[in-house]
């Protein structure tokens, strides 16, 4: 089997591509537009490969309790 990356197009009707389009976020952009809908005040959000937020407490310290406290 070879490996490697291929392309796919697909037309959709557009009443299917905004609700695929939330699907298809990635973990990162969920958390920020959950940071939005909460006004948490912040200055950057990243997101490690395992999924885990950083935040320096000292520059984003509502961030940083939301996210060690939820």
């Amino acid at each position: 089997m070879a490996s490697g990356k291929s392309n796919v197009n697909v037309k959709i009707d557009t009443g299917v591509k905004k609700p695929a389009t939330v699907v298809a976020q990635t973990y990162s952009e969920q958390v920020l537009e959950i940071i939005k809908r909460k006004n948490i005040p912040h200055k950057a959000v990243e997101v490690n490969q395992e999924g885990r937020i950083i935040v320096d407490k000292d520059k984003d310290p509502e961030l940083y309790d939301w996210a060690a406290n939820g």
